[in-house]
């Protein structure tokens, strides 16, 4: 496997060049309307030579670019490596859309649908809705048995389904890593479950919900253990600050999310940010899936980004505040020289 590993991290080390930089994000940011940010994206390479002549084309193109990203990602794929687990956020994201279509009688959930994972979306809503699930995981298939069985209980709760597969999910993902010797996939999931859990707990609190619906949703196996949130359910928000503080992880992050009513939009900001800052910090270690990683998730916040900008330019919201809730690229950095330690850590 050692030399497939080295062959696709070169690989992405030679496409590392084609992703936008933050020069490109401010120039589209500064864009004085759609056609003008559509003439940024063809001219940094974004559009791949598309020409991008109205709103619509403009939609179905970064569908269709965020579909290939994934598609990529699959083709680079390496077995026993814990990089199926980073695919498993699309195909649960894409079982709670189905069954929610499956038991809300929704009619139309193609734009709510994420690209494929490692699961045909197709054959994933006919077996949903067959009641047939002996082709996923068994994480998942418990998961939507017991949704079943809750369901034709009378218990129609769309939180339900979200709590029910969002914690089979990270247990599915929790078992496909802690196999495998990636550092920074390991702590990719820590992150996600831990910042699961603070959402969760800012959220329920701030809406003033009965601790048990926190305890409902909690996530086993993050870095920080239920108690510490049990016993910070009920205090102030500078208590919550104050105690954070401790949470290297985290501590940062409940600090903006606490900061102002506005909090919880940075925080998801933060939380991206985050992740990007995680793979950049091991883009030289090619004896990883790291850089892999790293590239795929670099290009969908790449293409996060865009959107987010483009339907602000389009509607003339306040670019102050976009460039706040901008996330970081992950090439932003690409283009500085490695230390001698980044290549001794490779």
């Amino acid at each position: 496997m050692a030399d497939n590993l080295l062959y696709v991290n070169a690989r992405i080390k030679a496409l590392e060049n084609g992703l936008m930089s933050q020069l490109h994000v401010s120039r589209l940011i500064d864009a004085e309307n759609v056609k003008d940010a559509f003439k940024i994206l063809q001219e940094c390479g974004f559009s791949e030579g598309v020409a991008l002549d109205d709103y619509r084309s403009y939609e179905n193109f970064v569908a269709l670019k965020e579909k290939n990203v994934v598609d990529f990602f699959k083709e680079n794929m390496l077995e026993k490596t814990g990089m199926d687990a980073v695919l498993l956020k699309n195909d649960y994201h894409n079982a709670k859309v189905l069954i929610k279509a499956k038991y809300l009688r929704l009619d139309d959930v193609k734009d709510m649908l994420m690209p494929a994972g490692l699961f045909d979306t197709d054959k994933m809503k006919a077996d949903i809705f067959d009641d047939n699930y002996e082709s996923y995981p068994s994480f998942m298939a418990e998961a939507l048995d017991a949704i079943d069985v809750q369901f034709a209980d009378g218990n129609r709760s769309p939180r339900f389904i979200d709590v029910t597969l969002d914690k089979a999910m990270f247990s599915d993902m929790y078992a496909r890593i802690s196999k495998c010797n990636q550092q920074a996939l390991k702590d990719w999931l820590n992150l996600l479950i831990d910042t699961a859990n603070v959402s969760a707990f800012l959220r329920c609190r701030k809406l003033h919900l009965d601790k048990s619906v926190f305890d409902e949703g909690f996530v086993e196996k993050g870095s920080i253990d239920k108690a510490w949130f049990d016993e910070l359910y009920e205090s102030s928000d500078d208590v919550v600050k104050d105690k954070a503080k401790l949470l290297i992880s985290v501590g940062d992050l409940i600090d903006v999310a606490l900061s102002d009513a506005d909090g919880m939009v940075r925080f998801e900001t933060a939380v991206d940010n985050k992740i990007t800052k995680l793979f950049k910090d091991n883009k030289y270690d090619m004896f990883s899936v790291a850089p892999i990683v790293g590239y795929y998730f670099g290009r969908l916040t790449e293409i996060k980004a865009v959107k987010l900008i483009v339907s602000a330019v389009k509607n003339n919201l306040d670019k102050n505040l976009l460039r706040q809730r901008t996330r970081d690229l992950y090439a932003c950095l690409l283009y500085t020289s490695p230390s001698p330690r980044d290549y001794a850590a490779s």
